[in-house]
């Protein structure tokens, strides 16, 4: 909880444009996944973060808030999966 009231209290203040400008630190390729009624950090950040890593994929999902991987699991798997090349091994559950 304290890292997402730093992320909020940084994004609300002027040091926010310091966390974005790191953002072009990052050299390899990101993915971005935003919800579109994400009312915590609002989807209009988004393009700031995006203009500032050098490789991104930027993905809206639509309905989701804050927490897409929580709100539609599965198309969060399957957005992560595509943009990982689908190089990710899945683990079975192991029968007993």
């Amino acid at each position: 909880m304290q890292k997402c009231l730093f992320c909020l209290q940084s994004l609300a203040s002027n040091t926010g444009h310091a966390i974005t400008e790191r953002l072009q630190l990052i050299s390899i390729p990101t993915l971005l996944i935003w919800g579109s009624d994400d009312t915590m950090i609002p989807i209009n950040y988004a393009n700031e973060y995006v203009s500032n890593l050098k490789d991104c994929k930027f993905v809206v999902m639509e309905g989701c808030g804050h927490r897409p991987h929580v709100e539609d699991s599965e198309k969060f798997s399957d957005i992560m999966l595509k943009f990982l090349g689908n190089k990710v091994q899945i683990a079975q559950p192991i029968t007993v």
